[in-house]
């Protein structure tokens, strides 16, 4: 529990609080609060404190740090103290002297005191309002869930009944609410509801569910629920499920074990060939409270190449340049493997291959090496890194619109002209279209793709904006004849001006 005391600087922070002073709910408070301003948060900690909600006051108080990691009066009530550049929780510092005590943590941005377990995890329920109260199609559509089989065709028409467009305003609060009942036994329903929203492009939606089936795992004890409940963790790769995972990577049933395991691999982008309980362990512990980017920027310094190249792959969607220079030093590498992986991730960022064959004499390989580390020793300030969208489809960065790192949405719709969804497809393509000039570089990157669909797609609407239909393209033709096609359309997008020259240089 946060013991909570006024100090002079806090009176600031409950004047601002006085502007909800007709706030009288919890929501209410929340909705009152800006909650990227960490004066106002800091200040609805405080409310939460004041009204017996000690746990939502840690978990304020946790994001206020989060928004300013200085914010002194927070990470006093956190039991934390500054030591040089870092604050450390009290209890880890020596009783003679005021450095961290040994076996401490000493990651600037990483957690103080011990990770939560599975039942302590703060999963933030948001209260969905349920717009047709009076409406009771959908119960009994969600109460059998409960009763008929997971493959069954009433679990199946369950399922597809109420993530109809329709249907799903009232179905989500309500099977939320099930969720929290302990008689609602079912998990595999819910999670292949996820599984749907996902498929049909509705992340928001089923981030919503997702809370929810979580802490209904921790009752669960059927093994087909709870290997669906961890394929849909894999899918939205939100990291507080990990405690819940390495419970169930110890189960008796081995699809199951494996099942949390390629979960937890997903999440965390470590090797799942590898992944075991300890490694899981010493990843929540040392990364609970840190943000996904930064979690990949410590994973891209890893030793491990694969751990690196997981790392590197999703990296380059929100443009970190230090991908480059990693992927230099895994291409200087013996191991034909990983210089192929490596080789794959700098041909998409730089748009080239550097001639690089992974299976040539080492001193042939290093000699394209030289070439690629000084070209981006006169580049990288320059020069913005290649996406493409196939490579970080499953990526939590590139699919959370409220990311500050999400992925341009050019690209994201470029990799969605290729979905099973027609309606995904259809909604990619009007945007693109929407978008004229702005889409030209992408989808002139898009004419390369390994996917036909998606070449071919890149190739009709560059035709719809341009009007121009004397540039002959097949994505089946050979390589030579594909490049002739993408410079005849890089060369009217630098006449048209949609690329610059420099850029047209580029992408060769």
């Amino acid at each position: 529990m946060v013991k909570l005391a006024i100090v002079p600087s806090m009176l600031v922070v409950l004047a601002m609080a006085m502007t909800c002073a007709n706030a009288e709910t919890f929501e209410e408070q929340v909705k009152a609060t800006d909650l990227t301003n960490a004066e106002q948060v800091f200040a609805l900690s405080l409310w939460c404190q004041e009204h017996n909600l000690p746990s939502k006051a840690r978990q304020y108080l946790f994001q206020v740090i989060k928004i300013d990691k200085d914010h002194a009066e927070a990470r006093t009530l956190l039991g934390q103290v500054r030591v040089g550049d870092r604050w450390v929780a009290k209890s880890l510092l020596n009783q003679k002297g005021g450095e961290p005590a040994k076996g401490g943590n000493d990651d600037q941005n990483g957690p103080v005191g011990p990770p939560p377990s599975a039942k302590d995890v703060v999963w933030n329920l948001v209260t969905i309002k349920d717009p047709k109260p009076a409406n009771t199609f959908v119960n009994s559509y969600i109460e059998r869930m409960s009763t008929v089989g997971n493959d069954s065709n009433a679990m199946e028409i369950s399922i597809s009944t109420l993530v109809t467009e329709d249907n799903l305003p009232t179905a989500l609060p309500r099977l939320c609410a099930a969720l929290q009942r302990p008689d609602f036994t079912d998990l595999y329903g819910p999670s292949a509801v996820i599984q749907a929203l996902l498929k049909d492009g509705r992340r928001a939606d089923a981030r919503l569910l997702f809370p929810y089936v979580a802490i209904a795992s921790l009752r669960c004890t059927d093994a087909d629920d709870l290997i669906s409940f961890a394929y849909s963790a894999a899918q939205l790769r939100d990291k507080r499920a990990i405690p819940r995972l390495i419970e169930l990577m110890g189960n008796a049933n081995t699809e199951l074990a494996s099942a949390a395991g390629e979960a937890v691999a997903s999440i965390t982008a470590l090797p799942r060939d590898s992944m075991t309980v300890d490694k899981a362990i010493s990843w929540w512990g040392r990364f609970y409270r840190t943000d996904e980017v930064d979690i990949l920027r410590a994973q891209l310094k890893s030793k491990d190449p694969e751990t690196a190249l997981a790392a590197a792959n999703q990296l380059g969607a929100v443009q970190e340049k230090k991908v480059i220079d990693v992927l230099i030093d895994l291409l200087k590498q013996d191991d034909p493997k990983v210089t192929a992986k490596a080789l794959q991730l700098v041909t998409v960022f730089t748009g080239r291959d550097w001639a690089y064959v992974p299976t040539d004499p080492k001193e042939d390989r290093l000699k394209r090496v030289e070439l690629l580390a000084k070209w981006w020793k006169e580049n990288r300030e320059t020069f913005t890194l290649l996406i493409d969208p196939r490579l970080v489809k499953d990526s939590a960065v590139a699919h959370d619109p409220g990311s500050a790192t999400s992925v341009d949405p050019v690209l994201a719709a470029i990799s969605n002209l290729a979905a099973n969804d027609s309606k995904v497809a259809a909604k990619a393509e009007a945007e693109l279209i929407g978008r004229a000039g702005e889409a030209v570089p992408a989808l002139i990157t898009g004419l390369g793709s390994d996917n036909p669909i998606t070449s071919r797609k890149s190739h009709e609407i560059l035709q719809r904006i341009s009007k121009k239909s004397d540039i002959a393209f097949n994505p089946r033709d050979a390589a030579e004849l594909k490049q002739k096609a993408i410079g005849a359309w890089r060369t009217w997008a630098i006449a048209q001006k949609f690329l610059t020259e420099d850029q047209g240089e580029e992408q060769e």
